[in-house]
């Protein structure tokens, strides 16, 4: 009985450690940085900022529960940004781009 009691307690807890977690969404966030490699514009259509060597900086933040809406397409997701809980802000020479 103490043999049978031990085995029945150690199935109880792996089960529980296999079901009792419930999978939580986090947020996660992407920060990219570096610097452009070329730049061109048409006169007067920028400050001048953007040119070879301009630093840029992309944050993304997302939601990693955010569904895939094309689940079938193994190779790449398809997100819809800015979807609930997702920003994202894009610097590069004197200008900033945002959406959240």
């Amino acid at each position: 009985m103490r043999i049978a009691t031990r085995s029945l307690l150690w199935v109880v807890w792996v089960l529980s450690l296999a079901l009792g977690h419930v999978a939580a969404a986090s947020t996660v966030t992407v920060v990219m940085a570096g610097q452009l490699t070329t730049a061109s514009a048409p006169a007067g259509a920028t400050d001048g900022s953007l040119t070879a060597g301009a630093t840029y900086t992309l944050t993304l933040t997302y939601d990693d529960a955010t569904a895939d809406l094309a689940p079938l397409d193994t190779h790449f997701g398809d997100f819809r940004v800015p979807a609930a809980l997702s920003s994202y802000v894009v610097t590069v020479g004197n200008y900033t781009f945002s959406a959240a």
